[in-house]
């Protein structure tokens, strides 16, 4: 999976909406609902968890003219099980919000090469 087929899946111009890999940082320049900031504030090192997970895994964001909008990924645990995870913007999320649902489905079903089952 790369930049060029997830821009593809979820429907981006590569210009004004675009992906790149996730950093950490990119988290900063985001508005967080208050149970993503919670969960950054009560694990410590959640953040490097996110850019280590991203590494050794999938890990992108969603930019609107440089601005992250979403960002998200999938890490495997072991064999046949993954975490995914995902930090949508909350005030810019809202004019995307169906295409991104539509284009995380097809990412976590179809264009995942992971033997996993869903448990929740």
């Amino acid at each position: 999976m790369n930049e060029d087929s997830l821009e593809n899946i979820f429907g981006l111009d590569g210009k004004k909406l675009s992906v790149v890999p996730f950093k950490s940082y990119l988290l900063n320049l985001m508005e967080m609902y208050p149970e993503d900031k919670k969960t950054l504030k009560c694990l410590p090192n959640y953040r490097e968890y996110l850019d280590y997970a991203s590494e050794n895994g999938y890990g992108y964001a969603i930019l609107d003219n440089g601005k992250p909008v979403l960002c998200f990924g999938v890490s495997p645990q072991w064999y046949g099980v993954a975490e995914l995870w995902m930090i949508p913007d909350v005030n810019l999320l809202k004019q995307y919000r169906f295409k991104f649902h539509k284009g995380a489905i097809t990412v976590s079903y179809t264009h995942l090469t992971l033997p996993t089952k869903r448990i929740v």
